[in-house]
């Protein structure tokens, strides 16, 4: 196993809306955040925020992809609520105008755990320099916050089984062992979100930190 540093941030929002991307009328959030997402609020603590997301025009998306390789993320959800707001979308057909409702899923008092691995060394503090953290969209500010740099261990495991004490994303592809909760079968696309002991299928990055171990990707 070899020691890495990782950059660990609690934090609460009272209200979150991590959109999932193929909803419209009725627009439904994930539960965790996709990896961009967490960097994005990652960047909020630095000096400097991580550059690629002022890239534009046709190699903006390849340069994310790229830049993406180089952190190792991992989430834990410690607790969460959802509601549904009702609002009415104004429609204007011909003569006719009508207000058929939209339903917009949103998350109350998640608390999460961001974990962030890179080679890289960053001048964290520990109130925003950037901007104020926001959970999915700048609607949404966060409640409070405690952001730490720790030392870990990073492990490559293949067809090994975990325990998982907190709500994590667990590829779709894993097998329940015991005293398994699956709260959501698509946390997101390749994965779903449970805790317990499962047994993972293939090669994966394991975070060993605190007494817990957290899945990469």
């Amino acid at each position: 196993m070899n020691n890495v540093a990782v950059y660990v941030l609690e934090i609460t929002f009272p209200l979150a809306f991590f959109k999932v991307p193929y909803t419209v009328k009725t627009r439904n959030t994930y539960i965790i955040p996709r990896k961009k997402s967490i960097i994005s609020i990652f960047n909020s603590f630095l000096e400097r925020p991580l550059s690629f997301w002022k890239v534009e025009g046709k190699e903006k998306l390849k340069m994310e992809e790229e830049i993406l390789k180089d952190y190792l993320v991992g989430v834990e959800l410690i607790e969460f609520n959802k509601c549904i707001e009702i609002q009415r979308i104004i429609q204007v057909k011909g003569d006719k105008t009508e207000k058929p409702p939209s339903f917009t899923e949103m998350l109350v008092f998640p608390q999460y755990i961001f974990y962030i691995v890179t080679k890289q060394n960053f001048f964290v503090s520990s109130f925003p320099t950037s901007y104020f953290p926001f959970g999915g969209q700048n609607d949404y500010l966060a409640y409070e916050w405690k952001i730490v740099k720790n030392e870990g261990k990073i492990e490559e495991v293949e067809n090994e089984e975990i325990s998982l004490n907190n709500y994590q994303l667990i590829p779709r592809d894993s097998n329940p062992v015991k005293n398994t909760e699956i709260i959501i079968e698509e946390g997101l696309e390749e994965y779903y979100v449970g805790r317990g002991t499962f047994r993972l299928q293939g090669k994966h990055k394991i975070l060993n930190i605190f007494n817990k171990k957290i899945l990469l990707y």
